[in-house]
């Protein structure tokens, strides 16, 4: 059947929500134009602007078009970030127009960086109020234990807790302890800050949270959910502090490992340690350390390598990324080290707990309140990038089998290729990038078989865990409090209208943070090369249309692949989509998968920085 050639034509009837009106940049420096360092921008269009009595802003942003701006002593704003505000479009001018509301520093500044990347993405830069400051604890407040607190916790305060942690952490959300009973089985607890005792439903810090929904977490700096005096003091599970939690403990069988019996309540803890993924390793390994604290990791990392064993052959997938680790000077905001983020078996030890605390508590508030549970739901993966990973991984000789998670996990673990163990790895992060973004949502939107969560082949899911970070989990805590009839829940929350919108928010402001946190890396990685030269062996990413990707091993940078000679040009002869390969000028070819020798170039561009792979060879 022949496909028909109208094309459809509508009409726009109205702008529902513009998507933004204020920008960050930079105004173009005459000299810059004269030493033709701006690429996008004609001398000629620049001095008809200049004639018109503007301008030209150039937005950090390349998806946005330049602007035009009036300034008083234009020069005093060069190679300064500045942040404008659109007004209008004539027909007969090649940019909008817009007007300048205020400068916020120097380019390249750390701090005045930090700021355009929050303005970038609309996070509330603003501190919180002195009305809300003033109905909190003060900062320096100690956690005073009442007869009352008493009655309604559990005193757990002689268990040995702890809590392991990235180095630097101070938002402590999460404590675990393990301890054998007088019959011999283990009692396992995960133990979570609670917020909600400060957080109260319906007050104006509850309001700010659950619009910002999370905090954001960026190399040099973190933009809190909540008050400095709970995400660093009262709430924080630091060590050797009293805390309130909500626990969740668990009987195991000291025989199969296996789950016998299960327990939700609030209690009052006090963490012998706070460690790091790395300190609770040492101990683990340490042969002369068998202090209590001590065993009560083992015991932990015992029954969490049973659990994972058990999610894998459920179908749990182990999918990858490019986590960057930053080392910072942060007396001088510089960066002193990048590597791949390295990962122990005790991160793993706390994924595992913290998931079945998660998938424990999703069952018990549906299982009580079925129509406004919040959940976490991760859909399919999108099946046409997923169809073209297996159709590139068949014809480099690669099978993976997609059927179902769990026969496509035990393809994954298959894949090796030789004298390159980072290769799996690549694999993993191409298969992340065919998965659809997980979400939050009220249990009333969908039926229970599309509450699955296709990473973690878990039939249902939520997020328990992190209530000082995330504003879900708070509400996820006052569902559980209702549950067990320690507290009321607020109308809100079986409202179906506002839960969904609540929902919408927490999503949106979720890939915020997410865009956040990139930003930020590249920023930081920028800062890091930009006086360097160095070559290094990097793995290609990616071959399509949208240019050639490569990524560094050991530095977790993805970036553009530049295949050009000493002077610049181009040194491609063709590129074969279908094979996902490059033919270069010489007729030698480079494949995806391949290892190359590059150096990295840390540009400065249109007042844009940029961070670019430039092609020297083909390794065998």
């Amino acid at each position: 059947m022949e496909k028909s050639k109208k094309i459809p034509i509508g009409t726009i009837r109205g702008i529902l929500r513009k998507f933004r009106s204020q920008f960050c940049g930079t105004i173009i420096n005459k000299t810059d134009i004269n030493e033709k360092r701006i690429n996008n921008i004609s001398e000629e269009i620049y001095k008809n602007a200049v004639k018109n009595g503007f301008e030209i802003f150039i937005p950090i942003d390349p998806k946005f078009p330049n602007f035009y701006i009036k300034l008083y002593q234009p020069e005093y704003y060069y190679n300064k970030r500045i942040l404008i505000k659109y007004d209008t479009w004539n027909q007969n001018q090649a940019y909008p127009i817009a007007h300048f509301i205020k400068s916020l520093g120097e380019v390249n500044d750390v701090k005045v960086e930090n700021e355009v990347i929050l303005l970038e993405h609309s996070v509330d830069v603003n501190p919180f109020s002195q009305k809300i400051i003033n109905s909190l604890p003060n900062e320096n407040s100690q956690l005073k234990v009442t007869d009352e607190d008493l009655k309604n916790r559990r005193d757990l305060r002689n268990i040995n807790i702890c809590s392991i942690d990235p180095p630097g952490c101070k938002d402590i959300d999460d404590a675990l302890h393990c301890r054998i009973l007088p019959n011999g089985d283990f009692e396992v607890g995960v133990h979570i800050a609670d917020v909600t005792h400060y957080v109260k439903a319906g007050t104006e810090i509850d309001r700010i949270a659950a619009k910002n929904s999370n905090s954001v977490y960026m190399v040099h700096k973190r933009t809190d959910m909540l008050p400095k005096v709970l995400t660093e003091n009262l709430c924080s599970l630091v060590g050797n502090k009293e805390r309130f939690a909500f626990s969740v403990t668990w009987v195991i069988d000291k025989e199969t490992l296996e789950i016998k019996d299960v327990e939700y309540f609030k209690s009052i803890i006090k963490s012998k340690a706070a460690l790091t993924y790395q300190q609770a390793n040492d101990r683990i390994n340490d042969q002369n350390d068998n202090s209590e604290l001590t065993i009560s990791i083992r015991n932990l990392l015992k029954i969490s390598r049973h659990l994972r064993q058990k999610r894998l052959n459920d179908g749990a997938l182990i999918l990858a990324s490019t986590e960057m680790k930053f080392v910072v000077d942060f007396e001088t905001n510089s960066i002193n080290d990048i590597s791949m983020y390295k990962s122990f078996e005790t991160n793993q030890l706390v994924e595992e707990y913290m998931l079945l605390a998660n998938v424990y508590v999703a069952q018990k508030i549906y299982n009580t309140y079925p129509s406004c549970a919040v959940l976490r739901r991760h859909p399919l993966p999108k099946l046409k990038e997923l169809g073209s990973l297996k159709k590139l991984l068949d014809e480099k000789g690669f099978k993976i089998n997609v059927d179902d998670t769990k026969l496509l996990g035990e393809s994954l673990d298959s894949i090796k290729k030789e004298n390159d163990p980072f290769f799996n790895k690549l694999v993993r992060i191409m298969l992340t990038r065919t998965m659809n973004q997980a979400k939050y949502f009220p249990s009333c939107e969908f039926g229970f078989e599309d509450f699955f969560h296709y990473g973690l082949a878990m039939p249902i899911y939520t997020h328990f865990t992190s209530p000082i970070r995330r504003y879900a989990d708070v509400l996820v805590h006052r569902l559980l409090a209702a549950a067990l009839d320690l507290d009321y829940l607020p109308n809100d929350m079986s409202n179906k209208v506002r839960a969904n919108k609540q929902c919408d928010q927490m999503n949106k402001q979720n890939r915020v943070a997410f865009f956040c946190s990139r930003a930020s890396n590249d920023f930081s990685t920028y800062l890091f090369f930009k006086d360097k030269f160095e070559e290094l062996e990097i793995s290609i990413f990616a071959v399509d249309s949208f240019g050639n990707r490569g990524l560094s091993q050991k530095y977790g940078i993805e970036a553009e692949i530049l295949f050009v000679d000493e002077n610049g040009n181009n040194i491609i002869k063709k590129i074969d989509l279908e094979k996902k390969q490059i033919v270069l000028n010489d007729n030698s070819i480079v494949n995806i998968f391949d290892r190359i020798l590059v150096s990295i170039n840390a540009g400065y561009v249109n007042y844009r920085r940029e961070i670019k792979y430039k092609f020297i060879k083909k390794i065998d």
